[in-house]
């Protein structure tokens, strides 16, 4: 194998451990959201309403992560023609 292979393999194997943990912090990040709004079902507080949308933030972020997680590994694949669909 020459080290350009061995730098795309790195390159697909590194760019796919970003997009399972951005797909990973989303689902804990939603996990969370759910606890909390099962929580609040049981005891409506003004605070406990503002954490909930706090989580907004976060998973904001982690859909950003994702996003670029999955470009990379698009180009490190040879994807990099692929037009993203666009965002409802």
């Amino acid at each position: 194998m020459t080290l350009a292979a061995e730098e795309a393999d790195k390159s697909r194997a590194d760019a796919a451990k970003d997009l399972a943990r951005a797909r990973h912090w989303l689902a804990d990040i939603r996990q969370v959201r759910f606890r909390m709004l099962i929580d609040l079902m049981d005891c409506t507080e003004p605070h406990q309403m503002k954490q909930v949308a706090g989580l907004n933030r976060y998973e904001k972020a982690a859909r950003a992560r994702q996003r670029r997680g999955l470009k990379r590994l698009r180009a490190a694949l040879g994807y990099e023609g692929w037009e993203e669909r666009p965002e409802d």
